[in-house]
């Protein structure tokens, strides 16, 4: 038997497969994922983008290895000197700011309120019911943490809206989730 983690990295490569021969095509080089010439680690670095990149160096611009050590200095030296504020900043303030809003939710004239207001009665019941379905399953639980992984690899670089597109679907599960478990509830008392 193939394990899964075999099927996964299939689906990995299947899905990025277009993604690299276009890089080799127009490009001419293979490019695992970006090349990009912001460093999204050292971004990632300023709470609440506080005076953000104005201390970045000219010589250190375009150069992703130091914009990177920059980075780690900057996180080290954040930790040691104001510990509440970065702890802060890497758990709730970039969580806060990634599900604070839907991603584009003002791409087209008045969206914003119905995206909000689907964005939230997901969110909201996502969460509890991610959380309850966790407490009840082994299984679950190891679901769930599989998407606070993903959440925690995305903890550590700049935090933008469109990151929750990978966490919603564990949200939408725990979502359902909650309405099955709610469901259930009121079926058992009615057949009391």
């Amino acid at each position: 038997m193939i394990p899964m983690f075999i099927f996964q990295l299939m689906g990995l490569v299947l899905v990025m497969l277009p993604w690299w021969i276009r890089n080799i095509v127009t490009l001419g080089s293979f490019i695992l994922t970006a090349e990009g010439s912001g460093n999204p680690f050292l971004a990632g670095t300023y709470p609440y983008f506080q005076n953000y990149m104005q201390d970045v160096a000219a010589e250190i611009r375009g150069n992703n290895d130091l914009q990177l050590a920059y980075g780690i200095e900057r996180l080290i030296n954040g930790l040691k000197t104001d510990f509440w504020l970065y702890f802060k900043w890497y758990t709730i303030g970039k969580t806060a700011y990634i599900f604070h809003e839907p991603y584009l939710c003002r791409m087209l004239m008045n969206s914003e309120i119905p995206s909000k207001i689907i964005h939230f009665s997901i969110l909201i019941p996502g969460v509890l019911g991610s959380i309850i379905h966790a407490a009840k399953s082994l299984k679950s639980f190891w679901f769930y943490l599989f998407g606070l992984a993903i959440l925690g690899l995305q903890l550590m670089f700049v935090p933008d809206p469109r990151f929750a597109y990978l966490i919603l679907f564990f949200i939408i599960v725990g979502a359902a989730q909650l309405i099955c478990y709610i469901s259930g509830f009121i079926k058992r008392k009615i057949l009391r």
